[in-house]
């Protein structure tokens, strides 16, 4: 008579422990779907963020180029032909010489933070997509290293045009200011200076390799640019799934 009693309370110890293994195995489900919704949250967040981040670097390296541009050309033109004292326009060289450093080889800062934080934080795999995640690092580093480059150059031609040429600040609030950088008319003194057969020698020299320098920046600025402009396009693609 006992083995019954014994057979059916093994059953109703057999259920208890079933019940308890499918209420723990739900509370875990439960709380894996929770976590995978935080999860999913945060990471179009930083999505979010990366397109901004993105976004105002394509614009930036975009307006580098241009700036690069007008240096270009300028730079050009002076380091084609010799420049004789006698024929050159002393005026005419100081705008020259002027529009030729309205851009000074500093990168503007990468929009980089989002990127650290998650990468500093161990976050980074938040970002399900791992090409995406290799491209974001391989772009971030080529525009350190590209800024890197461009810091450490001594701009020389910069430095013998401020010598040579008097300058206007930009005007706070006032767009455009920076580029204008002729305060008024030469003095004598300074046309003489400017004029030296001495200097121009030096200008002619030092606007040969600006030129050549612009064209390396110009170059990695529009590759950089491009590659921003991908990623983002594989984010995009990414975030809209």
């Amino acid at each position: 008579m006992s083995r019954p009693r014994s057979i059916s309370t093994l059953a109703r110890f057999a259920a208890e422990f079933v019940v308890i293994v499918i209420g723990v195995l739900a509370a875990l489900a439960a709380d894996g779907w929770r976590e995978d919704r935080i999860d999913l949250a945060a990471e179009a967040e930083f999505l979010a963020r990366l397109r901004g981040d993105l976004q105002a670097d394509t614009a930036e390296l975009a307006e580098t180029q241009r700036r690069i541009a007008m240096k270009y050309a300028v730079l050009t033109s002076l380091s084609q032909d010799r420049l004789d004292p006698d024929d050159v326009d002393p005026t005419r060289l100081a705008a020259d010489l002027a529009a030729a450093t309205t851009w000074t080889w500093n990168f503007q800062t990468v929009h980089d933070v989002t990127f650290q934080e998650l990468r500093s934080s161990g976050n980074l795999n938040l970002i399900r997509d791992a090409e995406l995640r290799a491209q974001l690092s391989s772009y971030y580093s080529a525009y350190t290293n590209m800024a890197a480059t461009v810091d450490a150059r001594e701009p020389d031609f910069n430095a013998l045009t401020y010598r040579l040429i008097p300058r206007q600040p930009p005007i706070a609030g006032v767009d455009g200011s920076d580029f204008d950088f002729t305060a008024g008319a030469l003095s004598e003194r300074q046309i003489d200076f400017l004029l030296s057969p001495e200097h121009l020698d030096q200008l002619q020299m030092e606007a040969t390799a600006e030129l050549n320098f612009s064209r390396y920046s110009w170059a990695r600025a529009g590759q950089l640019g491009r590659l921003a402009a991908r990623v983002l396009t594989q984010l995009n693609a990414y975030a809209s799934r």
